[in-house]
């Protein structure tokens, strides 16, 4: 059945009938939730994210947007943020009649030893998280107010609490309000802080084990250097968000991966 197009772009906004990026005031906006993308220090290693108690990131500016696409059927908004060190493009992509909008990040890291997070700014305080493991939405519980960076552990062997958590291929916060769903690609960890969701993009490190991680008071593993995990040159990440329920996770989940639903 033939449907006219719900697709409307400016170099401020992407939208169909169903979800919608919208800039105002050089701020980015989904359903009306702030997103931003979060630069801070990562004093950690490969198994440890180690922040700098003083350092609560550096919210990247958003310096430029053009449109890259326009058709019936899919519209692509360019949109390039800007850090004291480097340039991250971010395409926002969305289909006609789309439930998703599919956000690609695109970047050259010319840095080391800290981590680059898109933050979801939600209505609420978060204290309930689904997230895919095993291949089901299993239901997590979090301290929202929890704040890793005031509880950095001071006596050997230990191992600071975090709010951060593993996921598979996505997350859903199911609660009064905004719900929100995001489904990645290859990107499988998150964190809650008050009422943010942020996930990580990139996490760049140089040791298998980093004996003076602020994190981890007893090494984990031997001190070797690895410099590919700076993760230095060109990265991307993708993640699709929509607003809905447990059905909608699974179909956005399908449509993602390219199967069906049964």
């Amino acid at each position: 059945e033939y449907k006219p197009t719900d697709l409307k772009i400016t170099e401020h906004s992407v939208e169909n009938s169903k979800i919608g990026l919208k800039i105002i005031n050089d701020e980015v906006y989904i359903n009306g939730l702030k997103m931003s993308l979060i630069d801070c220090a990562d004093l950690g290693d490969s198994y440890n994210f180690a922040p700098d108690k003083n350092d609560y990131g550096i919210e990247l500016k958003l310096i430029k947007t053009r449109i890259k696409t326009k058709t019936q059927s899919r519209a692509v908004l360019k949109l390039d943020y800007e850090s004291r060190w480097d340039v991250v493009s971010l395409y926002a992509e969305l289909d006609a009649h789309s439930t998703s909008l599919k956000l690609l990040f695109d970047w050259e890291n010319t840095r080391k030893n800290h981590m680059l997070s898109v933050s979801f700014n939600l209505n609420y305080l978060i204290t309930e998280v689904y997230s895919e493991d095993m291949n089901t939405l299993i239901k997590r519980r979090f301290d929202p107010n929890y704040d890793i960076r005031k509880n950095l552990p001071k006596e050997k062997g230990i191992e600071v609490k975090t709010n951060t958590a593993p996921m598979q291929r996505g997350l859903l916060i199911d609660e009064e309000g905004n719900n929100i769903g995001i489904i990645t690609k290859g990107l499988t960890q998150y964190e809650v802080f008050k009422n943010n969701i942020s996930i990580p993009i990139l996490r760049a490190t140089g040791q298998i084990s980093n004996p003076q991680n602020p994190a981890r008071t007893t090494p984990a593993g031997p001190p070797i250097e690895v410099e590919d995990l700076q993760m230095l040159g060109k990265n991307t990440a993708e993640m699709h968000v929509f607003f809905g329920n447990h059905n909608d996770f699974e179909e956005v989940l399908g449509k993602v991966y390219s199967y069906i639903i049964t």
